[in-house]
């Protein structure tokens, strides 16, 4: 559990660098980024979070607050194009346990996450990632590792659609990338 944050260029081989903190010791949270900012979503601090917070990459300094999410919970998924964040899943303990929940929150202004919809099926520790047009989530832990991607596209709302299947079942904070570059295409 820490609240550093670190960076390293991607043009230049090299040690990553300290940027800045996060608001507090943090394990088990969600991240996006868009071209300009990058976003830390619940966690646990060591409570499960509803913090969302965020940093201007071109600056370093440390996490600001953002927002809040619906509710509090760990381990979700993260994704991001130029205008929206989004938050996939998480675990929060019982009564819920795995959430199915999609949550989003608008980049360029300071507030709360509102619902977007709901995976195909309850799950934490996925990976997510995303272009300018969708999002995707993969595996993730249900009671076991899952091989299930969704996807939903991120200027609706709505719930997520199979998308298909990774070749192994995954689980324990699986990662994601894309090769869209904060929603530029």
């Amino acid at each position: 559990v820490t609240d550093t944050m670190e960076y390293v260029h991607f043009k230049n081989q090299g040690n990553f660098s300290d940027f800045g903190n996060l608001s507090a010791s943090t394990s088990f949270c969600g991240a996006s980024s868009n071209q300009t900012r990058g976003f830390r979503q619940g966690g646990a601090t060591p409570s499960y979070s509803n913090i969302i917070e965020f940093v201007e990459m071109a600056t370093l300094g440390n996490m600001t607050d953002f927002g809040d999410l619906t509710q509090s919970l760990q381990e979700p998924g993260g994704a991001a194009n130029s205008t929206r964040g989004l938050t996939f899943g998480g675990y929060n303990g019982a009564p819920s346990y795995w959430l199915n929940r999609i949550e989003f929150f608008e980049i360029s202004s300071s507030g709360g996450s509102t619902d977007f919809g709901d995976l195909t099926s309850g799950r934490y520790d996925g990976a997510g990632c995303g272009n300018s047009t969708r999002a995707i989530y993969a595996g993730g832990w249900t009671g076991s590792a899952s091989n299930i991607i969704d996807f939903i596209t991120i200027a609706s709302t709505g719930n997520a659609t199979d998308f298909g299947d990774t070749l192994n079942a995954n689980k324990y904070q699986c990662g994601g990338t894309s090769n869209g570059h904060g929603g530029l295409s």
